[in-house]
């Protein structure tokens, strides 16, 4: 079996999506962003703020292989790890990969409120933000299935990948 793995940008629903998925598939929920905190004692966006981003792609590098090579799980990865290329291949080869496809106009009400995110552009705007998923737009494009969030709660999209992950599931992996 697969690792299911959701990503997209920052504010996309993918801890939210990734909880409901795990309860109905009876996996484990992993949060990459829990994981890095495990292992440095700080939430992603101090450890940017402390070390730089540099420094925090690369204990995200290494925590997203021990979670890779752990057993089956739901894994809600951060929005950058798809920018790494060894990351995107780890990912599509040792899992299922979802992009949760959200347009930039529900992200922006969605992170101006909330977590302290330094790798957001300031000032945050639709144009600044837009400008960030146009770069990601190609790595994200790699995943094995892409979703769209508008007007999905996270139920209805559980159940949409639910029904593309257990197709996978009926395949033999090599």
């Amino acid at each position: 079996m697969k690792h299911l793995i959701l990503t997209g940008f920052m504010g996309s629903g993918k801890t939210t999506v990734g909880k409901v998925l795990a309860s109905s598939l009876n996996l484990p929920f992993v949060d990459l962003d829990a994981v890095i905190k495990g292992e440095s004692g700080l939430f992603s966006d101090a450890y940017i703020l402390r070390f730089g981003e540099k420094t925090f792609r690369k204990i995200e590098k290494n925590c997203l292989r021990k979670i890779l090579t752990g057993p089956a799980c739901v894994l809600a990865t951060g929005g950058g790890a798809v920018l790494d290329n060894q990351n995107r291949q780890r990912m599509l080869h040792q899992g299922f990969v979802v992009w949760l496809k959200t347009p930039s106009r529900l992200l922006l009400p969605r992170l101006k409120s909330g977590h302290s995110r330094p790798l957001l552009p300031r000032p945050l705007s639709q144009k600044n933000l837009k400008k960030i998923l146009d770069q990601r737009l190609p790595f994200y494009r790699q995943c094995h299935f892409t979703l769209s969030v508008a007007n999905r709660s996270p139920k209805e999209l559980a159940i949409l990948i639910m029904n593309q992950y257990r197709k996978l599931r009926c395949t033999p992996t090599s």
